[in-house]
């Protein structure tokens, strides 16, 4: 065979040339780095913030709200499909069994292979789906990020329009109500301190936590009402007013328990633009306890808790680390980590996810609680759990989380064996060490006011409710207003 002529050599390249672009056109892994893309270097925090204080803000935010419904589009169809195939087999695996009463041994080997064949199929349509749903927040984020570019080109150069819309977008002059406003909750003023005293505001609301993650956007008219939280959500993201959430969490991160499960369900419903997605979140941390399994002395251990401290995991109060690891043990400022098993936390534990696709937060705080938490025997101040939220509320203040939102009860929802009694025992039990944790903190930022946001299940009797209205000016010292009356003088 003979060396290949100039035309055969052309030929070639052009081949590889169109599979070349194919490739990178389909796969995210063969993808090419493009300027504007999320895998290019840049100030995502400066090219978003100048964006979102812009004109064009109603128009970006209408844009995530297109997004987020087309990625809860994809994933409500991929469960679907999961369930349907699902309900098909078991349909299929039924009509099998009953042939087979007479316990005909072939006809085992026939229900043992159909079983095999049946968890291929299902293992296959769940990547699939799995596919499809990362190819899709991979080009949301690509797109994200490329319209952040030509706007902020648009922007600064209004000479040479874009095409981009800056109008008055989602909203409009149409009122927006949230039907959870109607729930009952009450707000109160309080000063901690003695000489120098330290304003603060306690808020005490019915609530899940689906209701602090989830935006309500309706639509009226063709038009979509953005939710006035998510808007400040996005205004103060890159800023020193943080939001957070705590929820109690198990020693696994593998469990699925029922707020698990709610909570990262609602995570994968929209696509993450700015940090990790949940599920790459959870892997840091868990590469992390690993890497701080018992394997190493005690300071060795203190140096790797500095590695992953808070102060690395919001740097500049902006969110900006990959994970987070405090533990309920020492007195220290900064948390160190005890030895534990590998993939297990302890009790009081704590990590720190980071979203900027929640309807009210940015930051949550996932507190690790024990069988204790939900048993009806009571806690007392030392357990744990009760460090941890002190530990939680230490970091909170230090790096400018001005509203956190706490699980009054440190329950998800109240059972049978959850008394009136034991709901209020463990209400003062939280509010007075919250009222310690506020005045140990209330040094590190003099004069800053707080907000803290106490919530209890949606399961709360409306009697329960108002006992701890009444409870809560008992433990903190409400301001009172001055009332100024003009009286003339006869």
């Amino acid at each position: 065979m003979g060396p290949l002529t100039q035309a055969e050599l052309k030929r070639i390249d052009e081949i590889s040339s169109n599979w070349t672009a194919a490739y990178q056109e389909k796969w995210t892994e063969f993808s090419r780095p493009r300027r504007g893309t999320v895998d290019c270097d840049g100030d995502l925090a400066e090219l978003y913030t100048e964006v979102l204080n812009s004109p064009a803000m109603n128009t970006i935010l209408s844009i995530q709200h297109n997004f987020d419904v087309s990625m809860r589009d994809l994933v409500s169809r991929c469960d679907r499909d999961c369930r349907e195939l699902t309900e098909h087999q078991n349909d299929v695996l039924e009509k099998l069994l009953e042939i087979n009463d007479s316990g005909d041994m072939s006809m085992e080997d026939d229900v043992n292979n159909l079983t095999t064949q049946h968890t291929e199929e299902i293992e296959l349509k769940r990547a699939k789906c799995e596919s499809e749903i990362t190819d899709l927040q991979y080009k949301q984020r690509k797109d994200f990020r490329d319209l952040l570019s030509t706007m902020q080109e648009e922007l600064r150069c209004p000479s040479n329009p874009s095409g981009v819309n800056f109008g008055c977008g989602p909203g409009g002059d149409v009122g927006y109500s949230n039907p959870n406003d109607d729930r009952p909750q009450e707000s109160f003023t309080i000063h901690l301190g003695t000489q120098l005293k330290t304003m603060h505001n306690l808020r005490l609301m019915v609530a899940n936590m689906e209701d602090f993650c989830v935006p309500h956007t309706p639509e009226v008219s063709g038009i979509v009402l953005q939710d006035p939280r998510r808007i400040q959500t996005a205004m103060s993201l890159y800023s020193n007013e943080l939001s957070g959430l705590v929820i109690v969490a198990n020693n696994k991160i593998e469990t699925f328990t029922e707020v698990k499960q709610a909570f990262d369900k609602i995570c994968h419903n929209t696509t993450e633009f700015h940090f990790p997605n949940i599920d790459e979140q959870y892997e840091i941390i868990k590469s992390d306890l690993a890497r701080l399994a018992p394997s190493s002395s005690h300071e060795s251990l203190a140096r790797s808790a500095d590695q992953v401290s808070l102060h690395e995991s919001l740097e500049n109060a902006s969110l900006s680390s990959q994970s987070c690891l405090s533990t309920s043990s020492g007195n220290s400022r900064s948390p160190r980590v005890d030895c534990r098993q590998k993939n297990q936390f302890k009790p009081g534990d704590t990590f720190i996810t980071r979203h900027s696709n929640l309807s009210s937060v940015q930051v949550v705080f996932h507190l690790v609680g024990d069988n204790l938490i939900d048993s009806p025997s009571s806690l007392s101040s030392q357990h744990p759990t009760l460090q941890g939220l002190r530990n939680i509320f230490r970091a909170a203040m230090h790096f400018d989380v001005v509203q956190i939102s706490v699980p009054l009860l440190l329950v998800a929802d109240l059972s049978a064996n959850k008394s009136l009694a034991w709901c209020l025992k463990r209400a003062e039990l939280v509010f007075k060490c919250v009222k310690g944790f506020l005045i140990e903190t209330s040094t590190w930022t003099v004069g800053r006011s707080r907000t803290v946001q106490f919530y209890i299940p949606r399961s709360s009797s409306i009697e329960l409710f108002n006992q701890l209205s009444e409870m809560l000016p008992t433990i903190f010292r409400i301001s009172t207003p001055v009332v100024l009356s003009n009286s003339s003088n006869s």
